[in-house]
């Protein structure tokens, strides 16, 4: 206690030192503190104002000339005599001038009233209006040009300006003070962010060459700038999730689920896997009918236990006994400042959280970055930022209580009545299960309600990641700079299934033999097992560059040129060892060349090698980059960049492993000609820009690889196969933008915005080619064959709609995107090729990419239920001509694209005094997909059930009310695709969605005189609050995959203070 004392008295006291000879700049009217100011002080180095406006006059006593100035505001020239005692000054806006905002390339910084290229600037004040652990779910309801596709992949797939590629990587490339980052994007800590820049045209991505072709996001981190005084800023936020929602799953109630169970058993269609050798799992229900059968329970008792099943749903269940609200606290801590050579910053952070099934996971974040001037013309940034995260798996959830064959039933039960945990059925039938020797066999059973706590698992990773630049001013306009980065991440998972876990009992049990004397033999010895994993990213790069900027008269000219190398070596390995003890660290050795029958099916089979696996992956780039931005006159503008790129992945002959990329651009601000007499409109700027950016699969190789395999079970030796064969031709993806925008502003910036409209071309696309089969042992092979072809507009707006007192202000984010396939080789165009859910790609020459195709509908035949069809112009049943051969993608139904053609979002900010509350929306509209419904096939083979059950046809006049086909037996399969995948399901997913909403006070300046805090602001925040609106009447977020767990309401509270 007394340390912590100590500490604190320390911090106070320097934080009271700090306020000697201490200014601030502000904005008026709303006295916002304004970062980057400049700070002239004649004959001395200019200073810049710090992130609360602050900045410090370290000189002798005397009297200094100061000029304060910042774009977008008028100038202030005054004298301040040292010491003095803190004071603020406060600049007035211009009202013909658009204020400066800051592009960082992660090449160079510059203006954006400069540039000719697309880019989308993210504040430090947008991103903190969000609680998040985090930093990329951030962006896709503040940025302009960016969706999240979150049904082709349960993660979500964030893309810039949609499609850019086929099979090729979608994501963009994220950027992190100045290199690629190769690391977890989950090691970033939000606090640690000052802007993000998102480059989303070829102008102003194509600098990042053959990675680029999907946008490229530039992450900056904070940093001290010159002058700025001693500052501590303290975050803390604290968040509530609430329990998800299990009733959005689309599952069948116990009641329907058991009638068709009961329908099946007298049908004898479980009789032959009852009697199956291999004893596999049943069904409770189907076990209960068992059991009545077999005379084992009377028909009171039956019908008492199979009414309670129709009474029980798993969902209560589980969110009663296993889910709960997640919690999530994340705490920062920054100090930064400028001595008289030295800026620094250093950083510490530190998440908890516990998820929604009791998981726990935390993350450390320590950082120091500094900038030694150690000359007059030489300058050193140095930092090095280390990760550490820890995690461990909680309850079973939902997805967990599945079965063999992958179903959670609707009826399971994780308690009895009495409070003793029940048994579900994982590999083998219960009932057979309780007819084995339990002196031998013991409880073979498992318990999901408290089997994990047999286990043991954890993950943990670290991550180090270092940078060090060197900036030598050769000339006022000539700078020579080198940079260098490296990382270690290393991943590590551990898990301990211990001796009475049903992971052991079963492994152990299943390989059990007993000899015809009843001798036992145990194949796998009774003890834990020990599962072990690791894998270590070694990742370097080095940039060497060359910096000309110089104005001269009206001449302003931005020129750098330079070379980088890239290398990121990815190892792993894993091990699974039989009859460990974490005690003693000791193990039994398995013979895994060997193969042993397993006790119930006496089918051979080798023992579980579990993760046990080598791998090593190398990747270099070598890259020559040059950029040129030339002004006239602040009016006319010109820009140009060139890349090439060499990998050790693509390419035989030199020629071909260099990949050269480019682009050009031009800018003419209208409102600066003297001609221009629009006093309303008074900036307006047009610009336009073309180029090539590139994008790379680094799984993709242009030379015959090897993958080894598992062992053979014939000659008990190593099995390899090819991975990849040779393919001399394959190169990068190549992506062709063309972009035309108009920028301007009224004025006082009461309105202001960008419209842009895109074509972008992506050829060279990886797609299927053909081959002869008689030089490789494959039919086609993955090439550079594929184009398409995608259309947009960008729409930024930005309104201030009342000022004074009380402020709103509105941004809106309007975006419209259409893409076509314009070359792809098909294999087939049989029609059962292209229908599903939207959420994998179906690549036809003049449509999207993603698109959803259904079968013709011709509603249910009102004598049976059947669904009926077109085939060849008239109605049919005939489930084999309707679905066959002879039905190509011409004779389908095509619905429309499954990625949003219009997207954005929309944000209201209030303020008033010290108060702030800010409402984002975010829409996706244009679009279409295909949402699962009953599949008879499914539910009697693998107990996949669905509530269209309930909808189901059942007597003749049913047709007129639903579209639901009668339930018949046998199921016919072909009859289930035909139904499933026509376009009567097909659904429109337009939606609008709350994203978040963001509370905020900032107490009062004068409040804060008497105590050693500069700043100190409230939060409040609630996001994750669902669709407001959708298309469809069905009550399904289009957003997301079907059977998808929905993201749950978050709710937070949070502190920032400045000292």
């Amino acid at each position: 206690m007394k340390k912590l004392i100590t500490i604190c008295l320390i911090i106070f006291g320097l934080a009271a030192n700090a306020q000697q000879n201490q200014f601030h700049v502000y904005s008026l009217p709303d006295t916002v503190p304004i970062s980057g100011a400049s700070i002239n002080v004649v004959g001395k180095q200019p200073l810049t104002s710090g992130n609360n406006g602050q900045f410090m006059l370290n000189y002798p006593t005397g009297t200094y000339q100061v000029q304060i100035k910042y774009m977008g505001y008028v100038s202030i020239n005054t004298t301040i005599t040292l010491p003095s005692k803190s004071l603020n000054f406060y600049l007035l806006p211009s009202l013909n001038i658009l204020q400066e905002v800051a592009i960082n390339t992660g090449y160079q910084t510059l203006a954006k009233e400069r540039a000719t290229g697309s880019f989308v600037t993210i504040s430090n004040k947008q991103l903190n209006e969000q609680m998040s652990t985090d930093i990329i779910s951030r962006l896709e309801a503040v940025a302009n040009g960016i969706t999240v596709d979150k049904r082709s992949s349960s993660l979500g797939n964030l893309m810039v300006r949609g499609l850019s590629t086929i099979s090729g990587p979608r994501t963009p490339l994220i950027i992190l003070d100045n290199f690629p980052y190769q690391g977890d994007l989950q090691n970033i800590n939000p606090n640690d962010i000052e802007s993000i820049t998102i480059l989303k045209d070829a102008a102003a991505a194509s600098i990042w060459g053959s990675r680029a072709g999907n946008g490229v996001i530039v992450l900056t981190s904070k940093k001290a700038k010159t002058g700025e005084a001693l500052a501590i800023d303290v975050n803390a936020n604290w968040s509530v999730v609430e329990k998800p929602n299990l009733f959005t799953m689309k599952q069948l109630d116990a009641a329907s689920f058991m009638e068709v169970e009961q329908m099946l058993y007298d049908k004898g269609y479980y009789t032959s896997k009852i009697n199956a050798v291999a004893k596999a799992a049943l069904s409770p229900f189907v076990e209960l009918l068992l059991a009545k059968t077999r005379g084992q329970i009377d028909a009171a008792g039956f019908e008492a236990m199979a009414s309670t099943m129709r009474q029980t749903d798993i969902r209560e269940e589980l969110l009663q006994l296993n889910y709960g609200k997640a919690i999530k606290q994340q705490y920062s801590i920054s100090l930064r400042g400028s001595a008289d050579r030295i800026n620094w910053n250093v950083l510490a952070g530190y998440d908890n959280n516990r998820s929604d099934l009791g998981g726990l996971d935390s993350r450390l974040n320590l950082m120091s970055r500094n900038t030694l001037k150690i000359t007059k013309k030489l300058e050193l940034d140095f930092s090095l930022a280390y990760t550490k995260n820890n995690g461990a798996p909680g309850k079973v959830g939902y997805g967990d209580l599945a079965s063999t064959g992958g179903v959670t039933y609707p009826y399971l039960r994780l308690l009895d009545d009495q409070g003793n945990p029940v048994s579900v059925a994982k590999g083998y039938s219960l009932s057979y299960l309780n007819t084995l020797n339990q002196t031998v066999f013991g409880n073979w059973n498992y318990y999901p309600i408290n089997d994990y706590l047999n286990n043991n698992i954890s993950n943990a990773s670290s991550d180090l990641l270092g940078n060090v630049s060197l900036r030598y001013q050769v000339l006022p306009s000539l700078s020579v700079r080198a940079y260098y980065q490296a990382e270690k991440q290393v991943e590590q998972a551990k898990s301990i299934y211990g001796t009475n876990s049903y992971m052991v009992r079963n492994m152990v049990n299943t390989f059990t033999q007993i000899g015809s004397n009843g001798e036992v033999t145990r194949i796998i010895p009774i003890g834990e097992i020990l599962d072990q994993t690791q894998v270590s990213l070694n990742a370097q790069s080095f940039r060497s560059q060359v910096n000309y900027d110089k104005q001269w008269n009206k001449h302003t000219v931005n020129a750098l040129a330079g070379w980088e190398f890239s290398e990121n070596k990815t190892e792993g390995d894993g091990f699974r060892v039989y009859g460990y003890s974490d005690e003693r660290l000791t193990n039994v050795g398995m013979n895994m060349a060997t193969t042993y029958p397993n006790y119930i099916s006496k089918t051979m089979s080798y023992l579980d090698q579990g993760p046990n696996n080598l791998t090593s992956k190398l990747n270099r780039f070598v890259s020559l980059y040059a950029n040129l931005g030339y002004g006239f006159d602040d009016k006319y503008l010109f820009s140009a960049s060139m890349r090439k790129d060499a990998s050790n992945i693509y390419g035989v002959a030199t020629n071909e492993k260099w990949k050269p990329l480019w682009s050009v651009g031009a800018g003419w601000v209208i409102g600066r000609e003297s001609f221009y007499k629009v006093p309303w409109l008074p900036y307006l700027k047009l610009r336009g820009s073309y180029g090539y950016s590139g994008n790379v699969d680094l799984s993709k190789s242009s030379l015959t690889t090897i993958v080894g395999g598992t062992t053979s079970a014939f000659t008990n030796t190593g099995i390899a196969r090819f991975g990849q064969f040779s393919n001399p031709s394959l190169r990068w993806e190549k992506v062709g933008t063309t972009n035309i925008a108009i920028d301007f502003a009224l004025v006082n910036q009461r309105i202001k915005g960008s419209i842009e409209v895109y074509h972008k071309k992506a050829v060279d696309l990886y797609g299927t080619s053909l081959v002869d089969y008689t030089a490789i042992a494959a039919t086609s092979i993955t090439k550079n064959v594929a184009s398409i072809r995608a259309r947009g507009l960008d729409v930024s707006l930005n309104t201030v709609n009342t000022t004074g007192a009380f402020k709103w202000t509105t941004d809106l984010n309007f975006n419209l995107y259409k893409d076509e396939v314009k070359a792809y080789y098909l294999a087939s165009v049989q029609g059962s090729q292209f229908v599903g859910n939207g959420t994998i790609g179906t690549p036809l020459i003049g449509y999207p990419v993603y698109g959803v195709f259904s079968y013709q509908w011709a509603g249910l035949d009102p004598t049976n239920g059947n669904p009926r069809g077109y085939y060849k112009g008239e109605v049919s049943s005939d489930y084999n001509l309707l679905t066959g051969a002879d039905v190509s993608v011409k004779d389908l139904v095509y619905n429309g694209p499954a990625f949003p053609t219009m997207f954005g979002n929309l944000g209201n900010t209030f303020s008033y005094k010290g108060f702030s509350a800010t409402a984002r929306f975010t829409y996706k509209l244009g679009h279409y997909f295909r949402p699962n419904s009953i599949n008879y096939s499914n539910l009697f083979a693998s107990n996949v059930g669905h509530p269209d059950y309930l909808k189901r046809w059942q007597k003749p006049g049913d047709e007129l009310v639903t579209n639901v086909p009668s339930l018949v037996y046998p199921a016919v399969s072909r009859r289930d695709a035909f139904y499933n995948y026509a376009g009567v399901a097909v659904l429109k997913g337009d939606n609008v969605r709350l994203a978040y909403i963001s509370i905020g006070y900032e107490l009062k300046r004068e409040w804060l005189n008497k105590l050693p805090f500069k700043s100190i602001q409230l939060q409040a925040n609630a996001s994750n609050l669902g669709v407001i609106w959708t298309a469809n009447k069905q009550g399904i977020d289009p957003d997301y995959r079907d059977n998808q767990i929905l993201p749950s309401k978050y709710f937070s509270l949070g502190i920032r203070c400045t000292l």
